[in-house]
Parts: structure tokens; C-alpha cells; sequence
């Protein structure tokens, strides 16, 4: 039996390359050894091939905002394909000629470039088709018709597939695999999952994914989340729970006999037990002193990580992603955020600059505005901090979404700029052009193009209409109605510039 894994390939304004090692697949890969089945793991969003394609005519209300532009406060200009080709894939698939294919489908975003890979396995094979990952989890049977799968798997992929395969197979009951849906007499049945427990096993790399030019991979401690934030699906199934600390050792030792030079900490509730840290820190220490070096880019709770900043930075963490989301008090009540800027100040203080931060903010909230999104803005900017600018993007199947949600996967990625609760498109797209700024002046140093960038943005906030800049000069841009003036930023020697 010929079995495949396939990551699909996707399509935006931008990727995160260093992030897209498929984890999820990996992990089934080995539960699938485990039960005594080989497979072969596609990587078809592979960023050997990246090439830019046309603007899909559904987003033709962009090119507003995403042009070229040379100034440092551009956002992005050019849509891109990340993987192979429809033709490349289905070439791929019928050299493999599968039996049975699982299809990763993690981002309800991207859920048409998922359907892709299925419409090119049933037009290059004659496998049966699974599909499974995030957007199946929080769509559940409402995206079965979409995709095109004969059998949808909610929750996580089980530890033990034994059973899964011989349903898959035609010897077994449906009804009997937690978390299974399909296509009954016409009805399509989804079984409930159940809690899932982070298995002791780890798998085994494929692929070579980099960061900063060196051999990055992803790695998971945890499931599920302790927090409960109104506009996240990550708690809705499942309990919390660790991994065994043993297997993370295990693990580390696996990647570092391998090569890997950076991981990244995939979780973002890691630090919350006091105790279970301490010995993660413990064990992380032991592989620093030989070399490896830590991220975490998923976004970290910066309340956890104020007792354990100063261990993380000497056990080789070269990167933080905070979560802030927003400090406005409505905003906070209407997403049930636990955690406020008092938080990530005290937790900076800490690092003092040593490691490269990132703080995530989200425009668009529910509750909030424009005004308290800039009065964030303006607090970061003062702040030794990278500032992230991520625009609301709907989660299908969560309440939180119910006034904003458009009918069209297609919209749900937060690039698409689709709709807010308060804001206007204007404003958001403003503040990714602010946060470019600041994040861009910090290193200035005070030459013609510095001061001239300045002077344009300046110049935009007073007439509240964007300046962009091309090879034969500045030229105007979009309005917007937010108020961008006076930013005080903390430049990286220590001083201060106001824009």
C-alpha cells in the first residue's frame, strides 16, 4: 500500500518560510509507522518554488494598498504562489501512483489551495483522499462538501492509527473513530473527537527549512491552551496537557545529533507551570551550552515569561514573539484577554534589549478603535520591541466572528484586509504602514533617504493621505482618518526621533 502525506502549496502577499516545516504531517507520519504503514511525505508548499502570479480578481480592491513602493512605510506589492504548479503536482502524484492520500489542512484561508491538491490527486490517481488539520477542526462537516475528501479527521491525528487505517481500508466501523467524518447514506456524520494527550513519541525530519541561514526546526511540548480567548479555536478541543519532559530531551538530542542549529517553540502557555519549566529550561540549557539556539515564534504570554526572561536568554533563546493584542479595556472584556501591556513592559525590562522581540498587536478587535490601536502603537514605538501589526481574520465556527465573517474562504486571511469590527480598512492598513516605520527608523542612520522617508510620512499624517514612493518620484496613495502624528521612537542607540 502506497501511502502520501501532502502539504499543499498556498498563495498571498507574504509567508513566514521559516515556519512552514510540516509538523502535523511529520507526527503522522511516525503514528502511521507505529501501526505498521510506510508513507512519503510531499512537501508541495516547498520554497524552492515561489514565483508571483496574478492578483485573483477577488482581490482587485487591494491594489489600493498593495503597489509598488520604495518608501520605508510600503506594504506589500506582489501576490505569490508558494509550492508547485496544479500540472507539477499531479505529475508528482501519478509518479507516487498512492493508494491513499492525507492532505494537510491547517488554514480555512487557504482551504482552496487544500482543494486543489484534491482535485489533483483525483485527476492523477485513484486514491482515496483524507483531509485534516485546523480549518477541518474548527469548520468540522461544513467544509466537507468544499474540499472534496472522502473522509475528514476533526481534532488531532490519533497516536495509534491503527484502527483509523483499517476503517480507511473498509474494515472497520466509522462510528467507532473519534473525531472521523464522512458520507453515510448520503448524510455526512461527524463523530465528536476526543481529548487528545501529546504523544511521547517525536518524529523523525525531512527537509531543510531555514532561519537566519541556518537549519531551523519546529518542535511541540504541549496541546491545547490554558487560556481562553474569544477569537482563538486552540482551547475549544481538548484539554491542556505537557509532554513528557523525557521525550523533549530525547527530542533535542535527536535534532542537535542532526544538525538542526535553531528551534522554534511552537507553544504559546509553556512558561505558565512554574514547575514544568523550570526542568524544560533545565534541559534547554544542557543543548545551549553545545551550540543550539531557541525561538519562539508562535507568540509567547508575556505574563509566563516574566520569571523565566533571564534563564531563556541564558539557556540561547535568540527570539520572542509577545503576544499583546491590544491594551484597550472593551476590546480586552469582548476577547477575554488575560494580559495587558504592564506585562510585556515588565517583561522587556528584562531582556533590556538583548534578544530580538517581536510584539504582536491585532487591528480590528471587537470593542476597540483606531484611537486606542495607535495609543498602542505610540506606547511600543517608545519600547525596545519590533512592533507586529496583525489585521483580524476570521476563525470560522467561533461566535466572536458572527458580525464579520464573509461567506468566501477566500477573505478570512488577515492580508485581504476584508472587514472589521470598528475600523475601517483605511486605518488598519495605516497602522502595518506605521509599525514599517518605526521598525524601520530604529536603525537609522541619519542619511538623505532616512530624513527624506521621514519628511514624507510626516507630511502624509498632516494631510491624512499616504505619499508612496517610486523610481521617478512621490506620488499620492490612499486616505485614512487615524491620527499618526507624533510618535516618539526609541531608536536602537538610545535616542529618540518623533515623527
Amino acid at each position: 500500500m502506497k501511502i502520501l502525506l501532502i502539504s499543499p502549496p498556498f498563495s498571498d502577499f507574504y509567508f513566514t518560510r521559516a515556519r512552514i516545516e510540516p509538523l502535523g504531517l511529520l507526527y503522522v507520519k511516525k503514528s502511521l509507522s507505529l501501526a505498521g504503514y510506510d508513507s512519503i511525505i510531499c512537501d508541495f508548499a516547498n520554497v524552492r518554488h515561489e514565483k508571483k502570479i496574478k492578483l485573483p480578481d477577488e482581490f482587485s480592491y487591494l491594489r489600493k494598498y498593495y503597489h509598488k513602493d520604495l518608501s520605508y512605510f510600503s506594504l506589500f506589492s506582489d501576490y505569490k504562489r508558494l509550492g508547485l504548479s496544479y500540472d507539477e503536482m499531479c505529475e508528482e502524484i501519478k509518479e507516487h501512483a498512492p493508494d491513499i492520500v492525507f492532505i494537510s489542512a491547517n488554514f480555512s484561508a487557504y482551504a482552496a489551495e487544500a482543494r486543489e491538491v484534491i482535485s489533483a490527486v483525483r485527476n492523477s490517481s485513484d486514491a482515496l483522499v483524507v483531509a485534516g488539520g485546523w480549518s477541518v477542526t474548527a469548520e468540522k462537516d461544513k467544509i466537507y462538501e468544499f474540499l472534496g475528501a472522502d473522509y475528514l479527521i476533526q481534532g488531532d491525528f490519533p497516536s495509534d492509527s491503527s484502527e483509523l487505517m483499517r476503517c480507511i481500508c473498509g474494515d472497520g466501523d466509522p462510528a467507532e473513530i473519534p473525531g472521523f467524518i464522512y458520507r453515510k447514506n448520503d448524510l455526512i456524520v461527524s463523530n465528536k473527537p476526543v481529548d487528545y494527550v501529546i504523544p511521547d513519541y517525536y518524529p523523525e525530519r525531512i527537509g531543510d527549512y531555514r532561519f537566519r541561514g541556518k537549519r531551523i526546526a519546529k518542535i511541540i511540548l504541549s496541546r491545547g491552551c490554558r487560556n481562553r480567548c474569544a477569537f482563538c479555536s486552540v482551547h475549544r478541543n481538548g484539554n491542556f496537557s505537557f509532554r513528557n519532559i523525557k521525550s523533549v530531551d530525547e527530542e533535542l538530542k535527536y535534532l542537535f545529533d542532526l544538525g538542526i542549529e535553531i528551534v522554534d517553540i511552537e507553544d504559546d502557555s509553556v512558561f505558565f507551570d512554574k514547575v514544568y519549566a523550570s526542568e524544560l529550561l533545565s534541559i534547554i540549557r544542557k543543548y545551549a551550552d553545545k551550540g543550539m539556539r531557541f525561538a519562539a515564534m508562535n507568540g509567547m504570554s508575556a505574563n509566563d515569561l516574566i520569571p523565566f526572561a533571564e534563564k531563556c536568554i541564558e539557556s540561547g533563546f535568540i527570539e520572542f514573539n509577545l503576544s499583546l493584542v491590544s491594551s484597550d479595556k472593551q476590546a480586552i472584556r469582548e476577547s477575554n484577554r488575560p494580559f495587558g501591556l504592564n506585562s510585556i513592559k515588565e517583561v522587556l525590562g528584562i531582556i533590556n534589549g538583548r534578544v530580538e522581540t517581536i510584539v504582536y498587536l491585532i487591528a480590528g478587535l471587537k470593542g476597540g478603535s483606531a484611537k486606542s490601536l495607535f495609543r498602542d502603537i505610540r506606547e511600543l514605538a517608545k519600547l525596545p520591541v519590533t512592533i507586529g501589526i496583525s489585521p483580524l481574520y476570521s476563525v470560522p465556527g467561533i461566535n466572536y466572528f458572527d458580525e464579520v465573517a464573509p461567506d468566501d474562504r477566500e477573505f478570512l486571511r488577515g492580508s485581504a484586509l476584508y472587514k472589521f469590527f470598528n475600523d475601517s480598512r483605511e486605518d488598519v492598513a495605516s497602522a502595518m504602514k506605521c509599525a514599517r516605520m518605526i521598525n524601520k527608523i530604529r536603525a537609522m542612520e541619519n542619511s538623505d533617504e532616512d530624513y527624506d522617508n521621514i519628511n514624507y510620512y510626516r507630511k502624509s499624517a498632516e494631510r491624512k493621505k499616504w505619499y508612496r514612493k517610486t523610481k521617478s518620484g512621490w506620488i499620492d496613495s490612499f486616505e485614512f482618518d487615524a491620527d499618526i502624528n507624533n510618535i516618539e521612537v526609541l531608536k536602537n542607540d538610545g535616542t529618540f526621533i518623533k515623527l
